[in-house]
């Protein structure tokens, strides 16, 4: 296959050279049977500040370049347009040159014959932001760098929108967008969304695409918000971790048939849509182990301890099963069982099966459902007389059953895992690649790797089970005859024009004893 990178020089504004659109051109050399089409995809980039004949900054204008069929649909939010008004004219230059180098649309063709060639099989469009952090009118040290270091307002980059069209080469689009709602202090997104347009809807009106008539008006779209809610520690003469989720959510808006995409996207980050709850997840940091600390604290380390997530609403209890509810969701009373024969009630080891219910009132963090915890970690930061490194030692599930784990003498690598049945995996490291070159299972049955010089595995043996008595001889594979190989070939391109290749070789060994009949062992 030959990548063909072609740049295409846009003359604009009468005196600007831009390279800002990129051809990306596959054209692979193949028998006719196996031939197929090739594909050329063609990129736009933002260039940044341009000058205007004005005087002024400004950006290049690609909409005659875009393929007719498809016109943008994106635009930047209208506080974006605010600020570049109130900015000066160096203002406005710095912010559009922090757009420099990001996507804006991308558009895949294939080169044939096809009456439909000059149609693209998808398009895609991107809108990108920038918010204002700091300038020299409010920060000092700006002001006064400004000069030596070439630089004045400080912008914080994101992508605001997205836009993605699978036309096929046809007249029946699918279309999905992505929205960036609100940002924290930090750049974290608190808010997005995902849309999927229903076939045969215009995204722009809410009504029929065309004359499709596959356009259904009762149906809406698939919309999907999340929502992230994060806890800070930022100290001005210490700690610092600022990317910690406290909580997080999904829902599903639903009633969006007769709506067009941006209608949506602000009913849903303004809190107006009507929704249904998908998921939701609580996070525990620090404290103490297994438990963590409150919901929205952090302590020294920002170490996730322990996690709480919604699995069902009763809502969905009763959709599901209707009057015929297990007895496991009882609303938060104790579950009646008493129908279940003896054997099942014995091997029961928690009457709720590991779900907590909350009924979504007071002023808990907890939604109307049953929630179920993961696993509850303990760092040697939780143990005494081990280094502060934020590994895990141990960790339970929901039942409380323990994992432990067991480091080297550097307290960087483990070598020993015991399971809640107190079965023991070993490992032996080669500290050069910092991987395990032998591991043992709880039945003592040995698997062995070797690595070539960069660090790739050649060959691993299932060694089984080897003798203490010193002999070497193993059960099974050695190193010398081990049971799969790898062969790497990183110059089969320059050599042969042939993609890079591993190729990887299992031997079986097959033991046949002969045949020995009721009879003839009676006989011998």
């Amino acid at each position: 296959m030959n990548l063909i990178l072609i740049s295409d020089i846009n003359s604009c504004y009468d005196s600007y050279n831009a390279d800002g659109l990129v051809l990306d051109a596959d054209f692979t050399g193949v028998s006719a049977e196996a031939y197929s089409a090739p594909i050329y995809t063609k990129n736009w980039f933002h260039l940044g500040p341009v000058q205007l004949l004005d005087g002024d900054w400004g950006e290049i204008d690609y909409l005659s370049e875009y393929w007719s069929g498809d016109a943008s649909i994106l635009s930047r939010p209208a506080a974006f347009t605010t600020m570049m008004r109130t900015l000066s004219r160096r203002g406005r230059r710095d912010a559009l040159r922090t757009l420099r180098g990001t996507a804006l649309r991308s558009e895949l063709f294939a080169k044939d014959v096809s009456p439909q060639r000059e149609k693209p099989y998808s398009v895609k469009e991107t809108q990108n932001s920038a918010i204002l952090i700091d300038s020299p009118s409010t920060n000092t040290t700006i002001k006064e760098l400004a000069n030596l270091l070439n630089s004045n307002c400080i912008f914080f980059p994101y992508q605001y929108a997205a836009r993605e069209t699978m036309w096929e080469r046809g007249e029946d689009p699918k279309t999905t967008f992505s929205f960036t709602g609100a940002l924290d202090e930090y750049g974290q997104v608190l808010q997005s969304i995902s849309i999927a347009v229903p076939r045969g809807k215009d995204p722009l009106t809410g009504g029929q695409l065309g004359n499709n008539h596959y356009y259904d008006p009762a149906e809406s779209d698939r919309v999907v918000l999340n929502t992230s809610e994060y806890t800070y520690k930022d100290e001005a003469q210490g700690l610092y971790f600022v990317d910690r989720v406290k909580q997080s959510q999904s829902e599903e808006n639903t009633g969006t048939a007769s709506q067009d995409v941006f209608t949506i996207r602000e009913n849903a980050f303004d809190g107006n849509a009507t929704t249904n709850l998908l998921s939701h997840q609580l996070n525990y940091y620090d404290g103490a182990a297994f438990i963590g600390g409150d919901l929205g604290t952090l302590g020294s380390y920002g170490l996730l301890v322990r996690s709480e997530s919604l699995m069902v609403s009763q809502k969905e209890i009763i959709l599901a099963y209707g009057d015929a509810i297990p007895p496991v969701f009882s609303e938060g009373n104790t579950p009646d069982w008493s129908e279940y024969p003896a054997e099942f009630l014995h091997e029961l080891r928690d009457p709720r099966l590991g779900y907590v219910y909350y009924d979504g009132t007071g002023s808990g963090p907890h939604l109307e459902g049953y929630y179920a915890t993961g696993d509850k970690l303990k760092y040697d930061t939780q143990t005494t007389g081990q280094p502060n490194n934020g590994l895990v030692m141990a960790k339970r599930n929901v039942y409380d059953d323990e994992t432990t784990i067991v480091y080297d003498k550097y307290h960087l690598l483990p070598t020993s895992v015991i399971d809640p049945q107190r079965m023991v995996v070993n490992s032996l490291i080669d500290y050069r690649l910092l991987a395990p070159w032998q591991l043992t299972d709880p039945n003592e049955n040995v698997t062995r790797t070797e690595f070539n010089a960069l660090g790739l595995v050649t060959k691993i043996a299932v060694c089984g089970k080897i003798p203490s008595t010193g002999s070497g001889t193993t059960e099974g594979d050695d190193l010398q005859t081990p049971g799969t190989t790898f062969t790497y070939d990183f110059f089969a391109f320059m050599e042969d024009g042939d993609p890079i290749s591993v190729r990887k070789s299992v031997r079986e060994h097959h033991v046949n004893s002969p045949y020995i009949s009721p009879v003839d062992e009676q006989n011998a």
